[in-house]
């Protein structure tokens, strides 16, 4: 087994795990929004745990989004600086097929869209099919799209079950019918769980699916960031 790092600043809560053949060792910061001070310690921590050395690692993952702006930059920052030091390849991992991955180990629906909510009245979208041998094919292109515009992808043949995933189904009566009608399984309140990131990492790095670190950029899926900042 390769010695992978895994990285999440995508959510509120930062996440990172190794996962080597001694087995895997995590650490999530106890506070949210505490990435910038919690990341390269934790780095350090696994590292330690598995009794390993950061020259060790054979590849680092990182979930480029979308999500926070300021927790994709801070990490991406991070692995970028680790990558180019190291001399390793990145891996790209999206949080909208992270959370359908999660969903897929939930349920065992065939199909599953994550819906989450972005800002200012607009949401992630993204539709996913699980194949077999536990891989999955993005049906379709992630968007970030206004509520009106929420689509689903026509799927021939039509699938038994389809679930729906993620906080942006959370007031369902505003889903119109034609909608809601294709959904046999909706779980706003579904969150994205460690091991099916592990999972969704280490197909990743099976299928070489590698960048370099000056291509490794936060994925905020649209480029006219026009959003008000806080004070």
């Amino acid at each position: 087994m390769s010695n992978l790092l895994i990285i999440d600043t995508s959510a509120e809560v930062c996440t990172v795990a190794l996962q080597s053949q001694r087995g895997r060792s995590i650490r999530q910061s106890p506070e949210p929004r505490t990435h910038g001070r919690f990341l390269l310690p934790a780095v350090q921590q696994v590292v330690e745990e598995q009794e390993l050395q950061l020259g060790n690692l054979d590849a680092i993952a990182i979930v480029s989004g979308p999500g926070s702006f300021t927790g994709l930059r801070i990490g991406i920052g991070v692995v970028q600086g680790l990558a180019a030091a190291l001399e390793v390849p990145i891996t790209l991992l999206s949080s909208l097929e992270w959370l359908a991955c999660s969903a897929f180990s939930r349920y065992g629906s065939p199909v599953v869209t994550v819906c989450r909510e972005a800002r200012e009245q607009e949401f992630y979208l993204g539709t996913y099919r699980q194949l077999v041998d536990d891989q999955v094919e993005r049906v379709g292109e992630e968007a970030v799209v206004q509520g009106a515009q929420i689509a689903l992808p026509a799927l021939l043949p039509a699938p038994d079950e389809w679930a729906a995933v993620g906080d942006g189904w959370n007031d369902w009566n505003r889903v119109p019918s034609s909608l809601s009608d294709h959904f046999t399984i909706v779980d706003p309140a579904l969150t994205a769980d460690v091991e099916s990131l592990c999972r969704l990492a280490n197909r990743k790095l099976l299928q070489k699916c590698f960048v370099a670190p000056e291509e490794a950029l936060p994925s905020y899926l649209k480029t006219n960031l026009h959003y008000r900042t806080a004070l």
